[in-house]
């Protein structure tokens, strides 16, 4: 089956596999994780991950306002050490925060740079100030969000 999702979206245009990528949420883990490939391997992993982004933001500005925090990613990274690092350094600093898809990364034996990013996700409130503490800090993540 990943040959099939493999060679469908290869077929696909630049275009195409951004869009499917702002929706991405939506694949099966399977899908997701061979459009990820794909984007990864055209070179469109940074445009794919801005879509996402305005698609889940788009997605929550149509949502009616929730008395639950929303959590943003203020950074990402392959380095599973890293990101812990940086998650300390942000509750060091006062900011409650979490990791996001550190667990799926973990499972799969292709390493995390087949199947995403391991997300630094702290409550929207929080996100400037952890923008900029994560700006003093070194090395901050391979692909910043």
């Amino acid at each position: 089956m990943p040959a099939d999702f493999a060679a469908t979206y290869a077929r696909m245009a630049d275009e195409e596999l951004l869009a499917l990528a702002a929706e991405s949420d939506e694949l099966t883990d399977q899908a997701r994780h061979v459009l990820w490939t794909e984007l990864r391997h055209r070179g469109l992993e940074s445009h794919a991950t801005k879509a996402y982004e305005e698609h889940a933001a788009e997605q929550a500005r149509q949502q009616p306002p929730s008395s639950v925090p929303r959590r943003v990613t203020v950074a990402t990274f392959t380095d599973p050490l890293k990101a812990h690092l940086m998650r300390t350094r942000l509750e060091a600093g006062g900011i409650e925060c979490m990791l996001a898809d550190e667990a799926s990364i973990r499972m799969v034996e292709v390493g995390p740079s087949a199947l995403g990013y391991i997300k630094l996700r702290v409550y929207e409130s929080d996100a400037e100030r952890a923008a900029l503490l994560l700006e003093r800090l070194e090395g901050v993540g391979e692909n910043e969000s």
